[in-house]
């Protein structure tokens, strides 16, 4: 099939059943559509998961013309369908799928052209964010876990998304819809934002620059350079969302910046981090979303371009955010020239 005849696909994930349910209505009724939902709940433990979503999968009303329960089964369904009449596919990702899956997803031939769409709850936002429940994911082998906070699986995809639609906005007031459209706009500032009333209204999102397949670290330089101020300690602030910068030539104490996340600064919402530390020849990401934070460790030189003179480079994102605080904490998690010297005298 020509390039040109290839079905474009649209990518649905939210937390919200009868939200996504709501929007793949309305796509349904623009376009003629099939609606495939991914549903691979066999590596999910639900004992813990929050009552009131397994309540709302259930009373949501059925969208879908086919299910699929596992990745290549999806993948096969939509190379079948390009030979179908549709104008659209929609794969409708079911809300308890970990980051790392809709990773894995875009990496595939069959999403090079997909519209990612992502849908938000401006009711339930926070408190889902702020959440301490967390969902444990099961490895195929069933012999490894992961666990992931309601907060972690609400973010990941919205950070990736290339449309973030804000549903039930007119349930909030203007002064907190403000504040969460500005927190969201700097979560992932190259997506366009529309509210489910005005998609419904016929506002349709733009699609620029579909079929790029952004990587996590690629928003997160974006950010950095949409957020860079020329004078020390100045925050990007509106609605009480501030961001700050810091970037140190000195690396970090994993051990000291452990306890430095342990109590964080007051008002922290969002981080994302890159520390090298040279003697150990490791690079640390770091990401923190509400209560929760990840350390992914790698052995590897420093070398990506961006901050080539800077071994600690910190992204906070939050309410209020006390810069001198932030730097006091992070100041007293650097290894400094002494230290650093009698690390090489000891070995």
């Amino acid at each position: 099939m020509a390039k040109e005849e290839i079905i474009p696909v649209t990518l649905v994930t939210g937390l919200s059943d009868s939200l996504k349910s709501s929007l793949i209505k309305k796509i349904k009724v623009q376009k003629q559509s099939k609606v495939i939902l991914f549903q691979d709940n066999n590596n999910f433990s639900f004992e813990e998961f929050p009552e009131e979503l397994l309540q709302e999968k259930k009373l949501t009303e059925a969208v879908h013309d086919l299910v699929t329960y596992n990745k290549n089964e999806l993948l096969c369904v939509l190379k079948d369908q390009q030979n179908k009449k549709a104008e659209l596919l929609i794969v409708d990702l079911d809300n308890v799928h970990a980051p790392d899956m809709l990773s894995s997803f875009m990496e595939e031939d069959s999403f090079l052209d997909t519209l990612h769409i992502h849908v938000i709850d401006a009711v339930s936002f926070w408190f889902h964010y702020s959440s301490i429940e967390s969902v444990e994911n099961l490895s195929s082998m069933g012999n490894e876990s992961q666990e992931f906070t309601l907060g972690e699986l609400l973010i990941f995809p919205l950070e990736m998304a290339d449309t973030i639609i804000l549903g039930n906005a007119d349930q909030v007031s203007k002064e907190r819809l403000a504040e969460l459209n500005w927190f969201l706009g700097k979560l992932n500032p190259l997506a366009e934002f529309v509210t489910m009333a005005d998609f419904k209204r016929g506002v349709v999102p733009g699609e620029k620059d579909i079929g790029r397949k952004r990587t996590p670290y690629e928003l997160y330089t974006y950010q950095l350079q949409h957020f860079e101020q020329k004078k020390p300690f100045v925050l990007v602030g509106e609605y009480g969302i501030d961001t700050y910068i810091y970037r140190s030539s000195f690396p970090v104490s994993m051990e000291r910046l452990e306890k430095f996340f342990q109590e964080l600064p007051e008002g922290t919402l969002r981080t994302k981090a890159v520390c090298y530390i040279p003697q150990e020849e490791q690079t640390h990401f770091i990401s923190q979303i509400g209560p929760s934070v990840e350390i992914i460790t790698e052995e590897k030189n420093y070398n990506e371009p961006t901050a080539a003179d800077n071994l600690s480079e910190f992204l906070f994102i939050g309410d209020h955010l006390d810069p001198l605080t932030i730097k006091k904490g992070l100041d007293s998690c650097l290894l400094n020239d002494t230290i650093l010297t009698e690390t090489k005298l000891s070995k």
